[in-house]
């Protein structure tokens, strides 16, 4: 990924970075803060050192320049719309994955995540966790029911929050 501290810096997830930096790049204005200590850099975006992130004043210390910055309004409602649509599919999908998994163990609930995780707006939703879920869902299915149990509570917790409900609630 392109850097600011040098010419490159890793990353874990050589590919959805450099995906997000070429869409970056492509940007006419640039909204997007990149709050880093490691020099990361994606074209199209501002970089923001953790130690910025704070100003100090005569009065104390208040937040940054960041938190008065907000996405532009009109693409507000529409994204937190698809947002809460994922959330929603994936909330009505957890009585067929926690039955899945009863039933017939870590590999029906592998199966049973297949079509919600690797679909590209739902994965994206799912952000991190659908990178962490998805070398699960490759047989062979490893793991016991413990594991899954987490990462199944882990995905109801997440679909909660996208669907704008308390994690737990039903």
């Amino acid at each position: 990924m392109p850097g600011n501290y040098t010419e490159t810096v890793p990353c874990f997830a050589r590919g959805d970075p450099r995906e997000l930096d070429a869409r970056l790049a492509a940007r006419t204005a640039s909204h997007v803060f990149s709050v880093t200590d490691r020099g990361a850099h994606p074209r199209g975006t501002t970089v923001v050192h953790p130690t910025e992130f704070f100003i100090t004043t005569a009065r104390g210390v208040k937040t940054a320049p960041l938190a008065s910055l907000t996405p532009e309004p009109a693409a507000q409602p529409e994204a937190l719309a698809q947002l809460r649509a994922i959330g929603e599919r994936h909330h009505r999908a957890l009585p067929d994955l926690r039955h899945a998994l009863a039933q017939g163990g870590p590999t029906a609930l592998a199966a049973a995540f297949v079509p919600l995780v690797p679909d590209a707006e739902g994965g994206r939703a799912l952000g991190a966790f659908a990178l962490k879920l998805m070398p699960h869902l490759v047989p062979p299915i490893e793991g016991d029911a413990v594991l899954w149990q987490m990462l199944l509570d882990e995905f109801a917790e997440l679909s909660a929050l996208m669907h704008g409900k308390t994690p737990g609630s039903a």
